[in-house]
């Protein structure tokens, strides 16, 4: 009996610190308000609307703000709340100095929404200068036909669009477009002129990738045809299944080490030997891959592994 009772006082205590929790009285709520709010108005606005706020300043304006936004939201259910008032401490622009001066409910919550919204785009000018960068140079390397981009940097041009485009959005939806200016390379660039570079970027860099990738993929299938109309049978399916679509670089050899290089070749060679190395810093490993056959009908595949960077000719065998 005594242990229920205790059990029941345990969860009286509990359920009535959840109600707490979640009904803090207005007073605790107005205080913490106020703290949030001045810590806000004692910082340098103008280090943050030109963007010279470091990552720790604008990342404690982004944790304060956001505190007292909730706080806000939870004083606002209160309808004797639309009359408090606040006394906040701010910074005097021109001055060394602070103010203690009062606000309504309407207007912290325009001040420190405002402020958020300028810390968060401080969090993220770092990053967009990183973007524009990038996207400048890949402006430039897009616009010049002799650049010659690979597949693979072409790709990553596109996604470096691609995000950048992303992030510019996020800034706008923070309703400080004006603010949004990056000072580059001594060039000032407005956000309707990063928004241009990141779309260029993204569109030139996808369109040039599919088109390099349809060419490399048309002269992969060129190679293989030779190959292909030749092999028959089991030898046409392995050359397919592991050979074709590397555009002709591959390696290839029969008994004795003898290289395979053409169609002709690679129809009359029993067994075809293919192998791949392993560099590391403490041993070399090769692995070797024998494709036996008997005419053109498939047998079996046979591994063997062994120490060094390529195996010998005995293996070939």
């Amino acid at each position: 009996m005594r242990t229920v009772k205790l059990l029941i006082f345990i969860a009286i205590l509990f359920l009535g610190n959840i109600a707490l929790a979640q009904t803090a009285p207005s007073f605790v709520l107005v205080n913490q308000i106020e703290e949030n709010t001045s810590y806000l108005g004692q910082l340098n606005r103008e280090t943050f609307e030109k963007g010279d706020a470091d990552e720790d300043e604008a990342s404690a304006a982004v944790h304060r703000a956001s505190l007292c936004l909730k706080d806000i939201e939870k004083l606002s259910k209160n309808e004797t709340a639309k009359n408090q008032k606040f006394k906040i401490k701010k910074y005097k622009s021109g001055t060394l100095g602070f103010e203690e001066i009062e606000w309504t409910l309407e207007e912290v919550t325009s001040f420190v929404g405002d402020y958020y919204a300028l810390a968060k785009l401080s969090e993220l000018r770092r990053t967009l200068e990183q973007d524009l960068l990038h996207c400048l140079n890949w402006t430039e390397l897009l616009s010049d036909e002799e650049s010659n981009l690979d597949v693979t940097r072409l790709e990553l041009a596109g996604d470096d669009g691609k995000k950048f485009k992303a992030r510019l959005k996020t800034a706008q939806s923070f309703g400080l477009v004006e603010k949004v200016t990056l000072n580059v390379n001594n060039k000032t660039y407005s956000y309707k002129q990063m928004l241009e570079i990141a779309e260029f970027t993204a569109a030139a860099g996808e369109k040039q990738y599919n088109k390099r990738r349809e060419e490399i993929i048309a002269y992969a299938k060129a190679k293989d045809k030779p190959f292909l109309d030749k092999l028959t049978g089991g030898k046409k399916e392995v050359f397919q299944n592991f050979f074709a679509g590397n555009a002709g670089a591959w390696e290839c050899v029969g008994s004795g080490g003898k290289q395979l290089k053409t169609p002709e070749q690679l129809a009359a060679a029993s067994t075809w030997y293919t192998w791949t190395s392993n560099i590391d810093k403490i041993i070399n490993t090769w692995t070797l891959t024998a494709y036996i056959f008997s005419g053109d009908k498939y047998i079996k595949t046979k591994t063997k592994r062994g120490i060094g960077i390529n195996p010998s000719s005995g293996e070939f065998q």
